[in-house]
This record gives structure tokens, C-alpha cells and sequence, in this order.
């Protein structure tokens, strides 16, 4: 079965998460999108990570810590 994403236009929102311009929302669905194409599965948690990384609240180390759990 097919990883499925849960994605609201209206909302702006990509696996729950809100994203506060229709820019931001749709570079951020085009990135995963590209990504699940080979093979990637994004969590809520990492939509997130993603998001406070583009708004300068969590540096790119965090991924570090996310995917390692350092």
C-alpha cells in the first residue's frame, strides 16, 4: 500500500501541520512530494521540523538529532 500524505488546501496544512502563506505551503507539499517519490514517508513530527528549520526557529543540526536521536 502507498504511503498516504494528509494534505488541506484550505487549511494550509501538510500532515496536520499549518503553514502560514499558500507560497510556503506549496514549496514545502513540492519538496516532500519529490521526496516520497523516492521513498521518503514524512511524520508529522518531521513536516514540523521542516517548517521551524524554513522559519529559523531549529537549525539544520536538529535533522541530525531527529533522524539519530543524539
Amino acid at each position: 500500500m502507498a504511503f498516504q500524505i494528509e494534505l488541506n488546501e484550505q487549511e494550509l496544512s501538510i500532515q496536520g501541520v499549518q503553514f502560514q502563506t499558500k507560497k510556503e505551503y506549496t514549496i514545502m507539499k513540492n519538496s516532500l512530494g519529490s521526496s516520497m517519490y523516492e521513498g521518503f514517508e514524512p511524520t508529522k513530527d518531521m513536516v514540523q521540523l521542516l517548517k521551524d528549520i524554513h522559519d529559523g526557529k531549529k537549525s539544520r543540526n536538529d535533522i541530525l538529532t531527529f533522524v539519530l536521536g543524539n
